[in-house]
């Protein structure tokens, strides 16, 4: 406080004053004294100039730059200036008081700053605005951002209003949760996080994240919650897309009778469906074809797990078949097939695997075989028979030994042809060339050839080898009873063209005279014929009879051909 006489033209401080101000102890200098601070030296004169005219003055939030020894530092006052008589002196004095406010203005000033930050955070981060909950209340204020978007006035929002009131906006499925959630945490005085659907009409909603923290006062006690709401829309529907399609694919996954797997880009499995828990007796925590000890068959794990291997270096389609252990301790054989899912840059991310039982496709092809073998065995057997008769007849004819002879090679030839041993897909291709030609010169006379070959030559797999032998077969002997070899002049030729995944075998006959178009009845060897080509080769037979005899055409695929190399 201090007071300035008219009578005197003294200014009287007392220490508070001179203290806040940073004047020296004794002061009481002429109202012009330069050592006064700015606001007031300009007050002093201002009345002194006009006492009688002088109002009651009041200034808020003065800057005053205070000595502090040799450094300065600023101070905000709040400053008022009121007349008052002094009967003593029969006179007139200004009467100041000045209040210290820099603690409150620094607070003002940093909380202006704080919100600063906050909003530019808010505008960078995706947040939707900040609030504050009163636990004692339950009221809640917002900022304006907020207000607008649950549709409340701006001022209201502001000075808090009863939670309740703002509910009525939340999603139905998500209001009582809500609810639950903040009374809990309010409770036990803890941090909270909530995600939410706020309606914003009929048919549309935001997803907001809400996360809020306790603020306590001096003595430890909850005095309010603040935080922030935080929109989360897009990041809520791209999981709410990836769990519809995980769901999808577990579906998918569970309904299939395949083992399904998956696995990392490193190769460990981190899904199996339940048939592997029914198969194995293994449970999720324990799967890994590879992993696992005693799950597959000792003898195909070194093969199998170095083509797995290959595959996820090179990103090649992963297809083998080894056997995987029952869980009553039997081995079956299983077809094992992966393949790579890639991201937009093409690197590699998971592979999704199935494992097919084809056990019960091996033990059949192997009966097959066995069955073959059997029946090649008795066919060989059957022609040793044949031509032991033969010589024994030439023996005992020796004016009929030559035609005898021919006779003999002719069925050595055919036994040759049918010495192809049990059908098999592995490896060891068959020249179809050769067998064709080998299968001519049975029927053929080295003399005067009638049958010819045109066209490049193919591998095909020895079933396939024994198919085409049977069509051949089939079409020399009608050739015999009704076609071209029945007529002293007539020939066949047999062509082979690959192209585009086909090949395309084509019978031709010349100078057949004795089937006219159209006479055509088929038989049982036609029908067997139809059947092997469709069945076995899945190819399309086509017949047309010209001029001069048949011509056939077999359009068939070379995947049904060639051999496929398997590994495991």
């Amino acid at each position: 406080m201090a007071l300035i006489s008219t009578a005197t033209g003294a200014l009287y401080c007392n220490v508070a004053l001179r203290d806040g101000f940073g004047l020296p102890a004794e002061l009481a200098v002429d109202c012009s004294d330069p050592q006064l601070p700015g606001v007031l030296h300009d007050t002093i004169v201002q009345w002194l100039k006009a006492p009688g005219e002088f109002d009651n003055v009041c200034r808020r939030d003065v800057l005053v730059d205070v000595a502090r020894g040799e450094a300065r530092a600023p101070r905000w006052f709040d400053i008022e200036c009121s007349p008052v008589r002094i009967p003593a002196e029969d006179g007139r004095a200004l009467m100041l008081l000045a209040h210290d406010v820099t603690a409150r203005r620094v607070a003002l000033l940093s909380n202006e700053a704080l919100e600063e930050r906050r909003r530019i955070a808010s505008d960078t981060n995706g947040i939707v605005g900040m609030w504050d909950l009163s636990p004692a209340t339950m009221h809640v204020a917002l900022d304006p951002a907020l207000a607008r978007l649950f549709d409340v006035d701006a001022a209201q929002a502001r000075a808090g209003m009863p939670l309740d009131r703002l509910l009525s906006s939340i999603h139905d499925d998500d209001r009582e949760r809500l609810i639950s959630h903040i009374h809990q945490t309010v409770k036990n005085e803890i941090a909270f996080k909530s995600r939410y659907r706020l309606r914003l009409s009929a048919d549309s909603v935001l997803w907001v994240s809400l996360a809020g923290w306790p603020v306590h006062d001096y003595a430890g006690r909850l005095i309010r919650y603040t935080g922030v709401a935080v929109d989360v829309t897009v990041g809520a529907l791209v999981i709410e897309a990836l769990q519809a399609n995980e769901a999808r694919f577990r579906t998918l996954a569970e309904s299939l009778p395949q083992i399904v797997w998956t696995s990392g880009a490193d190769g460990v499995q981190n899904y199996v469906n339940q048939r592997w828990i029914e198969y194995t007796g293994l449970g999720r925590d324990a799967m890994g074809l590879m992993r696992v000890p005693g799950v597959v068959n000792p003898d195909d794990i070194a093969a199998s797990h170095e083509r797995w291997l290959r595959c996820m270096a090179t990103g090649e389609r992963y297809d083998t078949e080894y056997r995987i252990r029952h869980r009553s301790g039997h081995y079956r054989w299983f077809r094992v097939m992966a393949v790579p899912v890639r991201d937009e840059s093409g690197r590699i991310v998971q592979w999704f695997g199935t494992a097919t039982d084809v056990h019960g496709e091996r033990m059949l092809q192997r009966q097959r075989e066995l069955i073959a073998g059997e029946l090649e065995h008795r066919i060989r057997n059957l022609f040793s028979l044949i031509q032991a008769v033969v010589v024994r007849a030439m023996m005992a004819q020796p004016a009929c030994r030559q035609h005898v002879r021919t006779i003999a090679n002719r069925i050595v030839e055919l036994s040759r042809v049918y010495d192809l041993g049990p059908p098999s897909t592995a490896p060891g291709a068959k020249s179809l060339r050769r067998l064709i030609l080998d299968m001519f010169a049975a029927y053929d006379e080295p003399s005067m050839p009638r049958l010819s070959f045109e066209g490049e030559d193919i591998e095909v797999t020895e079933s396939a080898a024994m198919a085409i032998s049977l069509i051949i077969h089939e079409l020399t002997t009608n050739a015999i009873k009704y076609g071209a070899l029945c007529e002293a002049d007539g020939t066949i030729k047999v062509s082979l063209r690959r192209s585009a995944g086909r090949c395309q075998f084509t019978w031709k006959e010349y100078g057949c005279r004795q089937l006219a178009s159209g006479g055509y009845k088929p038989g049982f060897g036609s029908r067997l014929l139809s059947t092997t080509v469709e069945e076995q080769l899945h190819g399309i037979t086509t017949r047309h009879w010209e001029s001069d005899g048949l011509r056939l055409t077999i359009d068939m695929p070379m995947e049904g051909l060639m051999p496929v190399l398997r590994h495991g």
